[in-house]
């Protein structure tokens, strides 16, 4: 089958991805992720009790994971210093320990 013919096929069925956009997958997910993330600290309203006493604690967590996905958006992952190292995997830890929370 004609590529061409077959690309449009995908991108029909919304299962086309452009090859460039599995090189770093760690930029694209964080530049994906990025902009929801500062929506969401917009919009929520509420918070997980489980884990927070307040709202304030959430934001400081939803902050936190902003934080480290504008760092790995920025794609200079070689050239972090210690402490962004940190900041980037703290962040990263709450993301995933509240991926199923970030509901409003």
């Amino acid at each position: 089958m004609n590529k061409r013919i077959r690309k449009k096929q995908l991108k029909k069925t919304e299962t086309y991805v452009n090859p460039k956009e599995t090189w770093n997958l760690d930029i694209t997910f964080a530049k994906f992720v990025l902009p929801r993330m500062r929506a969401f600290r917009r919009y929520v309203k509420g918070y997980p009790d489980f884990a927070f006493s307040s709202m304030n604690e959430w934001y400081e967590a939803i902050d936190k994971m902003i934080a480290a996905f504008q760092l790995i958006a920025d794609g200079k992952r070689f050239e972090f210093m210690p402490e962004e190292y940190k900041v980037m995997d703290e962040g990263l830890d709450l993301f995933r320990e509240y991926y199923f929370h970030l509901w409003w």
